[in-house]
């Protein structure tokens, strides 16, 4: 807090400013802010916040101090009466007196008959002035962090403290100790604003001191609302010097009665006091062990206070003055003060050795479960101390009350871990979040229980003394909680599974519109239950029982149904080798669901593969001599690929069955394996029958194969392609063992190197031709003597591959891709020459036929000289239309000489007619 004296002048100008600043609006935000949460504390308007201000304009340098020094952490604002002089007497003689002797009675009424006075508001540190209206305390979380304009509201924190009511004083401040600070530092808000060094110390030092003092404040409301026993002292009590005084009042009239009525009316209270250590105390599941802490603290506190007005002057006149007239009432008061005194020293010493757990009792406030253990450890043992040690608090019933009361406190500890703080339900957070918080109180249950036997069974400082208590009565409230976790765990794991089955389509073996009503039916029956208004986390709610039976009767019904859908849906898939992609599905689903009927899945399927082992070796008896060869496949390797894939049919079944443990862990499977290894041995005879079987060629025979022309003039004159058919299939079946792993000689390993060598020189030489054929093929058979030269060339081209050219010359590139140019060249020009005689010649040769040299009468005849007439006519017509077209057919016949002069060939060869003929 700032100290900074202005002189007047300098209050005067700071004034005026303010004044001139509020009159522009030109408030800064934060004064703004502060102003407001005052008006909400106090009910004052904006104006008369200012007003106030304007008197005392150092407020808002002090505001400034908080919002923008890093320095200041704090701010308090007293609103509240002005102080007389009368007043401020009195708080000076106040501080003078010992706490221990003040009048709780005249310090609760003190304020009754008050006047009130006008009410001011300023700024102070709680120490020049006391408390007697409203506090209002502005808190900056963090002087590390610069407030900016639009981030200090949440920077600041603000509170209201109610001093105007003296009886609601400490109840205020108690309360906002225990419902706001100690509730938020140990929040996880704390957590994403600190460091983990902070938080430790935080949890472990500060929030036990805050719940500390918040007890301490609780206990002092507790004396403080209750007041003192003996209210009133006979008014001559403060006159007595000496003997005499006594016995001068008790001549006169009704000396000894008054005397003797306030002794009456303080036996009257105190044995109601007393009364209460006799009787039994109401419990219940919301007390925890700091209540029994505060109850001896306040116990001791108050019979302390009796104990000193006992002490005091006036009581102790009082008994002189009766003791000198030999009232009979003092042996009952002296009875009464033993019972004091030994009441007094029982709940001093229990008040004593119930401190030395609470520094292990605020684990079990502020500490979650798995953090609880520990700490929860060192109490019980604390609380065997204190069992064995105590003068007092070393009986069964207190200590077993105390044990029920820790397990009480860890219960709501429990519930406030599983909400967090209330703040969520177990609807609104992550299932596997609030699994893991619920497995988490278990296990805290049963850490519990261990500790207690561990303790129970320890070694005992005194004889005799058993730390022993009934457990169903210290652990069955616990063990009902735990009980109802178990419950909503199971829920929630049946939620879980329909969920991920649903959604994943019951492992993808059934199809969406098949699921989608039993998956409509599920969410109704969870929505049902997240409607329920009433607390699951109370484990004396029985409604809940009721609704999980009912849970649990629905989920049956519609895992029956599913099952029901599963088992009609894959009948027959059991006796077909697809069965296998299927099982292992089925095998997690009823890890799952209790589908059943799992064993009678393993025997039709065991069933079928036997059944498919007879098939396959009558199958094999019956084909072996004429197996079936795939479609490419020579011979010999048709036949060795034909056998293995029989093996390797039974193979596939014999590694599912070998892989699946359910199956191969079967009597059953034993036999079939035997069966499998004879049938597999007839299989692999026949394949080595097969190998021995096949004829390799020799070296001189595969030489002689290739070393043949490419092309081959049959005595027709017809060119084909030379290629040996045996050496072809030997490439193919070469090919097909290698993949087969069939091992071979290194002259077929030569082959199957050279095999795409050896078929592409085919697949050209094959395609060259084709090409020659269908070239020399196309070409008209009236030109075939125009064009024989050309005819002669393109045979001359092939001669090299009838000759010289064979499977082995490096040079077939360069011949193919001559012949093939050659023909083409040779392509071109019959289509042009084709073309020419198609459309020039040959329809004009047709159209000759069509010209009419004579017309005849269709109506009516003819004379003679009419007719001659006409026939002249119609010949001279149809001679011009002849001689047209045979002018335009010579010229035809000219283009075509023309043509086949153009590409003349190299060589002139005047052709047999009789190859003419064959071409």
């Amino acid at each position: 807090m700032l100290k900074v004296k202005y002189t007047p002048e300098e209050l005067q100008k700071k004034r005026e400013e303010a004044e001139r600043k509020a009159r522009r609006g030109e408030i800064e935000p934060t004064h703004d802010f502060t102003f407001s949460l005052i008006g909400q504390f106090t009910g004052l308007t904006k104006h008369a916040i200012l007003e106030f201000i304007f008197n005392d304009p150092t407020m808002l340098d002090e505001l400034d101090y908080l919002y923008k020094s890093d320095q200041a952490r704090k701010l308090l604002f007293f609103y509240q009466p002005e102080m007389t002089a009368e007043d401020v007497a009195e708080a000076n003689a106040m501080k003078k007196v010992k706490r221990s002797q003040k009048n709780i009675a005249v310090l609760q009424g003190k304020y009754k008959d008050r006047k009130s006075s006008p009410k001011s508001l300023f700024i102070t540190d709680g120490t020049d002035k006391p408390l007697n209206g409203y506090c209002m305390y502005f808190l900056r979380t963090s002087t590390k962090r610069t407030l900016g304009e639009e981030t200090f509201q949440r920077e600041i924190m603000s509170g209201l403290v109610n001093g105007s009511l003296t009886e609601n004083l400490l109840w205020n401040i108690e309360r906002t100790f225990s419902n706001i600070f100690v509730p938020f530092m140990n929040s996880k808000a704390m957590a994403d604003r600190s460091s983990e060094e902070l938080l430790v110390k935080v949890k472990k030092e500060l929030l036990p001191c805050l719940r500390s003092f918040a007890s301490s404040l609780r206990v002092a409301e507790m004396v403080w609302s209750e007041g003192v026993l003996i209210k009133d002292y006979p008014p001559e009590a403060f006159t007595i010097k000496c003997l005499d005084d006594s016995w001068a009042l008790l001549k006169t009239e009704d000396g000894q009665s008054r005397f003797e009525g306030h002794l009456r009316s303080w036996m009257k209270e105190i044995s109601d006091l007393l009364q209460e250590s006799e009787q039994l105390r109401l419990e219940t599941d919301e007390q925890g062990p700091q209540d029994e802490i505060e109850y001896w603290k306040s116990r001791a506190a108050r019979l302390t206070l009796l104990v000193e007005q006992m002490m005091g002057m006036p009581c102790k006149l009082t008994l002189v003055t009766l003791r000198a007239a030999k009232c009979k009432l003092l042996k009952v008061w002296h009875q009464l003060d033993v019972r004091v005194a030994s009441y007094h020293f029982e709940a001093c010493d229990n008040a004593k050795y119930l401190g030395a757990i609470e520094k292990y009792v605020h684990a079990i406030y502020l500490e979650d479960p798995m953090d609880m253990k520990i700490p929860l450890m060192r109490l019980l043992y604390t609380v065997k101390m204190i069992f064995n040690v105590s003068t007092y608090f070393n009986n069964s019933v207190r200590v077993a009350s105390l044990l029920v009361k820790i397990t009480n406190q860890i219960i709501i500890s429990c519930k406030r871990y599983i909400t967090a703080g209330g703040r969520v339900t177990i609807w609104n957070q992550d299932i596997s979040s609030v699994e893991k918080k619920l497995l988490e109180c278990i296990a805290l249950n049963e850490y519990y229980i261990n500790s207690y036997h561990k303790i129970k069974n320890g070694d005992d400082a005194r004889a005799g003394r058993v730390f022993e208590f009934s457990e169903k009565y210290i652990f069955g409230k616990f063990d009902s909680f735990c009980n109802r976790l178990t419950n909503l765990l199971s829920m929630f794991k049946q939620i879980q599974l329909f969920t991920e089955l649903f959604r994943n389509r019951m492992e993808a073996l059934l199809s969406e519109e098949s699921v989608d009503e039993d998956k409509r039916n599920f969410e109704a029956v969870v929505n049902i239950l997240k409607l329920r208004e009433y607390n699951f986390l109370d484990y004396r709610n029985s409604k809940f029982d009721i609704d999980f039976v009912d849970f649990n009767r629905k989920i049956q019904v519609l895992t029956e149904k599913v099952k029901t859908k599963l088992e009609l849906t894959y009948d027959d898939i059991w006796d077909t080798p697809h069965s296998f992609q299927y099982l292992t599905r089925f095998e997690k689903l009823s890890k799952a669901l209790p589908i059943g009927g799992m064993e009678n899945k393993y025997k039709r399927m065991i069933a079928t593969f036997k059944n498919e082992m007879d098939r396959i070796g009558r199958f094999f008896k019956k084909q072996q001599s004429r197996a079936p060869l795939p479609r490419n496949y020579p011979y010999t390797s048709g036949r060795i690929h034909w056998v293995r894939s029989l093996l390797n049919h039974l193979r596939h079944f014999i590694d599912h069955f070998e892989n699946e443990e359910c199956l191969s862990s079967r009597k059953e499977y034993r036999k079939l394996v035997r069966q499998y290894n004879e049938t597999g041995v007839l299989l692999m005879k026949f394949e080595v029958q097969c190998e021995q079987n096949r004829k390799n060629p020799s070296i001189r025979q595969i030489e002689g194969m290739i070393a043949k022309p490419v092309l081959k003039e049959h005595n027709t004159g017809i060119i084909t392609l030379n290629f040996d058919p045996l050496l072809y299939n030997i490439l193919r079946e070469n090919e097909r063992l290698c993949k087969l792993d069939i091992v071979l000689p290194s002259v077929n390993q030569f082959l199957i190197r050279k095999k795409s060598w050896f078929f592409e020189f085919k697949d050209m030489v094959d395609m060259m031709i084709d090409n020659y054929h269908t070239a020399v093929n196309s070409l008209v058979p009236d030109l075939k003597r125009i064009y024989a030269p050309h005819l002669n060339k393109i045979r001359a081209c092939l001669e090299p591959g009838m000759a010289q050219i064979n499977w082995t010359c490096e040079s077939w590139r360069e011949f193919t891709d001559k012949c093939l140019n050659d023909v083409s060249i040779f392509k071109d020009l019959i289509d042009r020459a084709n073309d020419i005689y198609a459309s020039r010649v040959d329809k004009l040769l047709e159209s000759i036929n069509d010209v009419e040299l004579y017309s005849l009468p269709k109506a009516e005849p003819w004379p003679l000289e009419k007719f001659d007439e006409n026939i002249k006519s119609k010949c001279k017509e149809g001679s011009k239309e002849l001689h047209k077209k045979s002018a335009m057919i010579e010229d035809a016949i000219e283009d075509l000489i023309t043509l086949a002069l153009e590409f003349k060939p190299i060589v002139d060869v005047i052709p047999d007619p009789k190859q003419l003929e064959t071409i």
